[in-house]
């Protein structure tokens, strides 16, 4: 079995995580070693996405589940720069499943703001031309809106090429637009795991251990629904917010009753320099029924005071209890 990625980058990952994942043995080394008591020397990385692929390393060699690659979080074409280590399987997955959708999101909510060149993708119908047809509606640098009707110039529609081949001789023309709705049970996956590999980052695998960390997973596998009725995040998009709102993992201290973990994801998208901040919810350890309790956060960001403190990494200060020890930390103060 081929690692899939360079040995300097799985040293550099298991450098960062392997004090973390052993102070957890005792949730993975009965399936990893046969022989009860009999335990040799050894390094390892498990994959924080399904937590079962890994990569196992002894003295005398070494021995790995299935192929590891680099995961951009958020996807890279929405600007994401931050990285994890994950099996390769994981990582086409949720790219397939969910990771896409964060894509149209944004062309959605840049849309939605107005910005030029900012598109959303439609099915239309055209009177007297068969089929349907993937099209865009884009606003332009004038504000206007626009409808291509061919969005892959290269590709070959018979019926609506040859409508296209006339319509500078048309005096009018009629024609229906269909705007698909985003799939927000993806959109919640697909943010909720940026939000988790960031989690990983910052607390290692007290987090992927922890009834959160496991929740999470069971979400992306649809054996639970997540207990927010609306969507699990809150997106800062003005000039103001952009400034004010910390990168990265905070705690929410202000107001005391949406006290919670929040994960700041920076995005953009390049066509239309839509810029975002996407802050994800992540309660405390034991506290995922208490999601369902901060829905009301969502009434209106800007009338609330908010204050936010800046975490650094707990693995960077070898604590690997900082999931539960940053609550501890904060909580009600």
């Amino acid at each position: 079995m081929r690692l899939g990625v360079s040995k300097e980058m799985i040293g550099t990952y298991i450098k960062m995580f392997s004090g973390s994942l052993k102070h957890f043995s005792y949730k993975y080394e009965s399936r990893f070693f046969r022989t009860p008591g009999v335990i040799p020397d050894y390094f390892c990385y498990i994959c924080p996405i399904c937590v079962e692929n890994h990569m196992i390393f002894f003295k005398e060699g070494w021995s790995c589940t299935a192929e590891f690659s680099l995961d951009h979080f958020p996807p890279k074409n929405v600007g994401g720069d931050l990285k994890g280590l994950v099996c390769k399987t994981c990582n086409n997955n949720a790219g397939g499943l969910f990771d896409f959708i964060t894509e149209d999101f944004l062309h959605f909510a840049g849309f939605h703001r107005k910005i030029p060149n900012s598109t959303l993708k439609t099915k239309s119908e055209i009177k007297g031309v068969k089929g349907k047809y993937k099209s865009h509606i884009i606003i332009d640098e004038s504000g206007e809106l626009r409808i291509n009707f061919k969005p892959n110039d290269k590709s070959k529609i018979p019926f609506l090429d040859e409508w296209l081949d006339t319509l500078d001789k048309r005096e009018d023309w009629e024609v229906q637009l269909t705007i698909p709705k985003i799939d927000q049970k993806n959109v919640t996956k697909a943010f909720l795991k940026a939000a988790y590999l960031a989690c990983f980052n910052q607390w290692g695998y007290e987090f992927i251990y922890s009834n959160t960390g496991e929740m999470i997973r069971k979400v992306w596998r649809d054996e639970v629904e997540y207990p927010f009725s609306k969507i699990p995040f809150l997106i800062f998009d003005s000039e103001e917010d952009l400034k004010r709102v910390p990168k990265g993992v905070s705690f929410f201290r202000k107001p005391v009753e949406f006290q919670s973990f929040l994960v700041n994801i920076p995005m953009n998208l390049k066509e239309n320099k839509y810029e975002c901040i996407a802050s994800v919810i992540i309660p405390h350890a034991n506290g995922w029924q208490d999601l369902s309790k901060l829905n009301l956060i969502h009434s209106d960001t800007k009338q609330l005071e908010i204050s936010l403190t800046t975490l650094v990494p707990a693995l960077s200060r070898r604590k690997y209890d900082g999931y539960s020890s940053d609550w501890d930390m904060f909580y009600n103060k």
